[in-house]
């Protein structure tokens, strides 16, 4: 998209913000209700964290093509901008998913390996040698 057209740029970012906001109210409404953050919440946190890093990457991007080319934006700029945004999706979605990766991939497939204890009480007594 041309970096010069923000109103198109944000409509986009907007319309995204949008649907993001409505999917958590859809998957707030479905899950129980606690106290605490899930991982769920945090990731939906994080998807609105990019979101905001792209409204500000279209307000850069407009403002540089008042000194630079419209082609010297969207290589510099625009460039940089899709290879840091999937970088930071996919580590973030890498820790969204590595619980259940861990648990299916290194997990022996008989369950968790038990170790036996030995249970040692206190009977009061002095110890013998």
């Amino acid at each position: 998209m041309n970096p010069e057209q923000l109103n198109d740029r944000f409509n986009l970012t907007l319309t995204l913000f949008l649907t993001a906001v409505a999917f958590h109210f859809v998957v707030s409404s479905e899950l129980p209700k606690i106290a605490y953050a899930t991982r769920l919440d945090k990731f939906i946190a994080f998807m609105y964290v990019l979101l905001f890093l792209t409204a500000i990457e279209n307000v850069v991007a407009s403002r540089l093509t008042r000194t630079l080319t419209v082609a010297e934006v969207e290589d510099t700029l625009d460039l940089a901008a899709i290879i840091a945004f999937y970088s930071i999706l996919f580590l973030g979605s890498m820790w969204f998913l590595w619980p259940y990766i861990d648990k299916k991939l290194f997990q022996p497939a008989d369950g968790p390996i038990t170790v036996m204890r030995t249970t040692v009480t206190n009977t009061g007594r002095a110890p013998t040698t």
